[in-house]
């Protein structure tokens, strides 16, 4: 965006059939649903900004040599990393991306593997079933205890969060 604000001709070439990569799955994380704005904001800049886009593209160093540009930047997203451990190939195991795009149904005892930041959210996905009280006012308020009517001092009282249907383990990868 930045480069044809400048007044470079852009080609921005994308494998999948939408541009997002990562924001894709992260707003499907309850209470990250604004990561759909980004990628907005950045589908209408395209537009606006009159760059080339190529859905569903991948190229090659060779392609890209041959393709008269005078500068290229990659910018190729990231992988899962999948552990090699026995039984990683289990028709149950999963990796988040594939959870995430296609709407699995996971079982109500639930391991995750990594404890950062992924980890985490997958945790939250799974808990809230995929649904985001942030999508609800009132519900967003009885979960987080805000007393609407001020009958409690500074506008709190209990917070009324629903229990998770699952049981989920979220296992750290490191040893340190």
């Amino acid at each position: 965006v930045v480069a044809a604000e400048r007044g470079h001709k852009v080609t921005l070439f994308e494998g999948r059939s939408e541009i997002g990569g990562q924001f894709n799955y992260a707003s499907k994380i309850p209470g990250k649903e604004e990561f759909k704005e980004t990628i907005r904001y950045f589908n209408t800049m395209i537009s606006k900004l009159g760059i080339e886009l190529k859905l569903n593209t991948t190229v090659t160093a060779k392609e890209l040599e041959e393709g008269g540009f005078d500068d290229v930047v990659v910018a190729t997203g990231v992988a899962p990393r999948v552990p090699k451990i026995e039984g990683i190939d289990h028709p149950k195991v999963v990796t988040y991306q594939e959870l995430l795009s296609k709407e699995l149904k996971l079982g109500q005892s639930v391991a995750i593997m990594g404890a950062g930041g992924i980890g985490f959210d997958v945790g939250e996905y799974l808990a809230h079933e995929g649904v985001s009280t942030t999508l609800d006012t009132a519900a967003w308020m009885k979960e987080w205890g805000v007393d609407l009517n001020s009958d409690n001092r500074g506008g709190l009282t209990s917070a009324d969060m629903e229990p998770s249907h699952r049981k989920l383990y979220l296992l750290q990868r490191k040893t340190s």
